[in-house]
């Protein structure tokens, strides 16, 4: 088995809040991307948010995922069927709130096959982690899976907010993956 290599392409950093973070130009080079966030939001009163995942700024029914959650005393599922695709991806991680303890950010490790293929849809693989050091509960681990339903490549990538705005200093890193 060749040995996976994974070769930077861009990264950006919120210097204020904003309901969203994108990576765009994403060249058609690669076999796979890889995708990683560092976020935290900027609600009042929250401990911890729901985000949202898109491609190429669609906003058609074309992701269909599964979710799987549990913070240590709770879990949970959610998603969508085959005939009921969604516009996004659903709580593809959550993020601290503004709430959190200072300096708290949620970690979404995100993986894209053939995201550059103009004959296959994209299949996508995700696991985040909230850290929840204002509550009793532990850590919530998120895990998601699913389906892009287009056979266009993928040159962007969006993370959104559910409700107000990621704070400054969330951060996103893109790389492509090769043989």
């Amino acid at each position: 088995m060749a040995i996976k290599k994974f070769n930077y392409i861009s990264s950006a950093t919120l210097a204020s809040a904003s309901g969203s973070i994108t990576l765009g130009s994403i060249p058609g080079t690669y076999q796979d991307l890889a995708i990683f966030f560092s976020m935290r939001h900027d609600s009042a009163g929250v401990t911890n948010e729901v985000c949202y995942f898109r491609v190429n700024n669609n906003t058609s029914a074309i992701y269909m995922y599964s979710n799987v959650w549990g913070d240590g005393s709770t879990v949970g599922i959610s998603g969508t069927n085959h005939s009921a695709n969604a516009t996004e991806i659903n709580y593809i991680a959550g993020c601290p709130g503004g709430s959190s303890g200072t300096g708290y950010f949620g970690l979404l490790e995100l993986y894209i096959a053939n995201y550059a293929s103009t004959t296959y849809h994209k299949s996508i693989h995700g696991s985040s982690v909230i850290p929840r050091e204002n509550t009793s509960s532990a850590a919530r681990q998120n895990l998601v899976s699913g389906n892009i339903r287009t056979t266009s490549a993928i040159t962007q990538v969006q993370l959104l907010a559910s409700n107000g705005n990621f704070a400054a200093g969330t951060t996103a890193y893109l790389y492509g993956i090769s043989s």
